[in-house]
Order: structure tokens, then sequence, then C-alpha cells
């Protein structure tokens, strides 16, 4: 198939793994990203490639009069929406007025979700078609020249086909080595002994509060909100250092005690889980903090953290930053992760990132862990704060064991939870799948 991939600068990091497996399982994509290449080249490029899907993700098909730009290709082909975000983005940015998502229906949308609970809570809300799209484990490492196409090492813009990614003629090689080494992807010294890097909003968001209330909650005012959201805090701060298998249901029984009725039907249903979703990303930010600052306290200048929100709280962190993360986990020699604050599951963006980065990832461990890690999770994954630091103590202690670990997380890129093989099955196995084109 020829695939467009439409996508934001800032997503470029977490989609260029994804569109290198679609290329890999044989298929042409043309690559652009939207703030450097106009909808005018995308537009050109579909009179000669006739694109059959395009995939993108924050609204960037969406143009200004509401059409999405599968509407204006040849083929009038299907979007595959990817959700990097939550079920408040799919309901406030394509459900509509009424809440129907009628309109992903007559424009072929299909909204990808990169988390199974995400997916059943919008399957459970009315989105039409949504599918399940796990973030994979990528197969080269980003110190490796080959992990961006050719062309100055870096993602290009334009069509994209297999042998790009073989680079087969050796002045191609050597000018990506050295481009790639120029940016900083090379291998490097770890002189860093454990980074994190991450946010940490956590408090009353009156905004959320107040549209799920005027919305789903039969106008409940924000005063009763807020009332009510510091009855919830209160009850769910005795559980945020607990194993995470405890998260949904201690959300679960603080809003069935303290949550005010909601509407009835359908849009009750949206605004119980939309309230669900909020207090499960405010408990783990909640316990991303605890965490973190355990690990803060033990550490000291040992443990590299950075993020706005940690500055505030009052821990010694470093602005938040996300123009160099690749070269932070390049430098370090532990990555910590305290889970995902959108997702429940253990693979996401960030640790698969850390681990294209040669970095140990140690992760909290998630319920899914043993299903995607197998034997591996009891060596990546902690369950409480003393077990996190006793990990990271002892694999600092020992080079060879955090050099084995390291290895063994780069192998599960050849395993079912690799994005090649999740890739591969997931364009096999959908509606559009066809033939590749070569």
């Amino acid at each position: 198939m020829n695939i467009l991939f439409y996508v934001h600068g800032f997503r470029d990091r977490d989609f260029w793994p994804i569109a290198r497996s679609v290329v890999r399982a044989g298929h042409q994509i043309y690559y652009s990203i939207a703030h450097r290449a106009g909808l005018k080249s995308v537009v050109g490029a579909d009179r000669v490639l006739n694109f059959d899907l395009v995939i993108s993700s924050d609204k960037m098909t969406k143009m200004p009069d509401g059409v999405f730009v599968n509407r204006i290709l040849t083929k009038r082909p299907p979007l595959l929406e990817l959700i990097l975000n939550d079920l408040a983005e799919i309901v406030t940015e394509y459900g509509g007025d009424d809440h129907s998502f009628s309109t992903l229906r007559q424009n072929k949308v299909t909204l990808g979700c990169l988390d199974r609970d995400l997916l059943e809570s919008a399957t459970a809300v009315g989105v039409p078609s949504a599918v399940y799209l796990q973030y994979g484990v990528q197969p080269l490492a980003i110190a490796d020249a080959g992990y961006f196409p050719r062309r100055r090492g870096r993602r290009i813009f334009g069509k994209i086909c297999p042998d790009d990614l073989a680079a087969p003629r050796v002045i191609d090689r050597a000018l990506s080595r050295l481009a790639h080494t120029l940016l900083g992807y090379g291998h490097r010294r770890r002189t860093t002994d454990v980074v994190f890097l991450g946010e940490c909003s956590l408090g009353p968001d009156p905004v959320v509060l107040e549209y799920i209330g005027t919305h789903f909650l039969n106008g409940a005012t924000l005063p009763s909100l807020l009332a009510t959201d510091a009855l919830i805090r209160e009850e769910l701060a005795a559980s945020v250092t607990e194993p995470p298998i405890y998260e949904s249901t201690a959300v679960l029984t603080a809003l069935t005690r303290h949550l005010p009725p909601c509407r009835e039907g359908h849009m009750g249903k949206i605004g119980f889980l939309l309230m669900k979703e909020h207090y499960e990303h405010q408990f783990r930010a909640a316990r991303r903090l605890a965490y973190v600052r355990h690990l803060s306290t033990a550490l000291g200048n040992r443990f590299h953290l950075y993020g706005d929100h940690f500055i505030k709280h009052g821990l010694p962190a470093r602005p938040s930053d996300h123009k160099s993360t690749e070269h932070k986990y390049l430098g370090s020699k532990i990555s910590i992760d305290f889970g995902s604050m959108t997702y429940g599951s253990s693979l996401d963006t960030r640790p698969t990132r850390i681990i294209s980065c040669e970095s140990l990832l140690l992760q909290l461990r998630r319920n899914d862990a043993g299903n995607v890690y197998g034997e591996l999770a009891d060596k990546m994954t902690y369950t409480s704060r003393d077990e996190m630091l006793a990990m990271v103590d002892s694999y600092l202690a020992s080079p060879a064991a955090t050099i084995s670990t390291v290895l063994e997380e780069r192998a599960l890129s050849t395993t079912s939870c690799g994005m090649d093989a999740i890739v591969g099955e997931f364009m096999a196995t959908k509606p559009w799948s066809a033939p590749p084109s070569h």
C-alpha cells in the first residue's frame, strides 16, 4: 500500500518507529511533518501515489473548515488517527455537539488506541470504529546510524520505501553515520547514574471539573465538585504508594462514594468514565511524586530529574526538556520509569525510547508486565519504593548485570512486543489491509 504519515513535529520521534516498521513490512510511505511540509505538497504527492491509507494524530488532519485531509485525496482513503492522549481528547475533539461520534464514520476515521483500557472506554462511549495498536520495542538501537533513513541521517520528507532503510550505497551509509554522530545520536559515555524525564501535574483542575459537571453530571456546580474533589483526593492519598494493581480499584471505590449523580444514559456513561480517567491520572501523578521523592532523597545528585512540575514541588529538578530526551537516556546508566500517567499499560513511548537508547529500563510494575516482558519482568520492574531503590543500588554496583539486562531488554524487539511484529500483524489484519506495494 501507499501510506501517508502526516504528523506534528513534536510527534516525529513517536511516529518514526511506527513508520519504519510499516516500511519494513513492505509498504511504501510518504512521511510528512505537517509544520514543515504543508497540505499542498501532500496533495501533490497524492496525485502520483494515490494514498491507500492516512495515519496521523493530534487533529493534524482536521482542516479549519472541519474537513478531514483524507477526504480531499484521490481515493478518499481511510484515516487512522492515533490517540496518544486520553478519553478526554476523544470526547472533546471527535464527539461532536451531540457526542455521537457520527463524524468519524462519515469521514472513514478509525481511532487507534495505544492502551486497552482506553479502547474499552472509547467503545463504551460509542466510538463506532476504534482499534488497539500496542506501542512496540524498536528493532534498531538509536545509536545505530541506520535508525533513521538515509539523507542526512534524519527522518525525511517524502517517499520512503524499503530500499531507503537499507541504504545500500557506501556514500549514503557514510553520510548517514556522520550526520547521526554530529546530531548526538552515537554511542556516548554514560556519566549519569539514574535519570527521569517527565511531568507531575497534581492538584484540582477547575477547567476539567467544570466541563464534566456542566455536560455530564446534571449541571453540578464547580464549588460542589471542588468539595467532592477534596474528599476523593483524601481517600486516594492513603493508597498512592501501593502496587499499581490497586490503582483502578481505589479510584472506583472513591468515585462510588463521593461522585455526584451522573446524567442518565449515554451522557452519564461518558461523564463517569471521564471522572474515572481524571482521577486515575491524578492517582498516578501522586504516586509518581512519592516515588521520585524517595529516589531523590536516597541518591541525591546521582539522580538527574527533569520536569517543571517537580521544581514546583520543591525537588532539585532541572527544567523540562523535550528536545534532547534521547541524549539524556544515551548518557544514563539507568532510566527510571514510574508508569505513564495516561495509560495503564507497560509499553508506551517512554519505556520503548529508553530501550532503544540502550539505557537500563527499570519500571514500576504494571498489571500486564508478565504478559509483555515474560520472565524478564522480575529483572526490570519493581512494586514498591524500597524494591525500586534496592534494584537501583544492585545494578549500579554491578555493571555486568546492568549490561546483561540491557541486552535482554533490547532482545524484546524480536518478540511479540517488538514493533515490527506488532505493526506487521496490525497492517495485515485490519480492514484496510492489502498486498504491499514494492
